[in-house]
């Protein structure tokens, strides 16, 4: 990018736009992705508490190959692309959460407990393991002061049960699947506070 005035140096932005922290991370219903844009964005639920220090940008960086003759010079670099992604730790493992998460389902009113049984009466019963534990959908992660967000309007989820340090936690990792129309794109900035029914702050 050449500056505007010929032998000086000019700011390319007089000020910087920082995306600091964690505040949120919120899934969303799918998209349409051919037709849809970011206002069209429903059913929006907040993941809750995050292990913290288990969120951290993930994907595969962008690499170079390099060409070279028979000398062992590199000629030319051929750059390939690489792909974002994210991942974190959600620290409940509601039947809620299993059921968004990992293929959960409720299976209490097929487990109805009577007096002596090994558990006591009333006790809820839910059950995962059994369907690949993927979920694709928009998903994004908003900055701690809950000013803006990072966007993957169709994104592939994975999650699995993990132990860390004896917190039984679901682990969740995150691709951004590609997506280029004129009003949706891999990754999507978005600089504006999201609309809260609670502040979960």
């Amino acid at each position: 990018m050449a500056g505007t005035v010929k032998g000086k140096i000019t700011k390319i932005e007089s000020i910087g736009d920082y995306f600091v922290g964690n505040g949120d991370i919120v899934m969303f219903d799918a998209l349409d992705l051919l037709l849809g844009k970011v206002p069209d964005l429903t059913g929006a639920m907040s993941l809750g508490d995050i292990k913290t220090g288990t969120s951290k940008w993930s994907g595969t960086a962008p690499a170079l190959t390099a060409f070279k003759n028979e000398q062992g010079e590199t000629v030319y670099n051929l750059p390939v692309n690489g792909d974002y992604g994210f991942e974190f730790q959600v620290m409940s493992t509601s039947a809620i959460m299993q059921a968004a998460l990992l293929g959960g389902v409720d299976l209490t009113d097929a487990s109805t407990f009577t007096l002596g049984d090994v558990v006591g009466v009333g006790s809820k019963v839910s059950g995962f393991g059994t369907v690949l534990p993927a979920v694709e959908c928009p998903i994004g992660v908003i900055n701690l002061d809950k000013s803006k967000m990072f966007l993957f309007p169709n994104a592939t989820i994975i999650s699995q049960i993990v132990d860390d340090g004896g917190n039984a936690a679901i682990k969740c990792i995150v691709t951004a699947n590609k997506v280029d129309t004129l009003t949706l794109k891999t990754v999507m900035f978005i600089d504006g506070a999201p609309n809260y029914t609670v502040d979960p702050a």
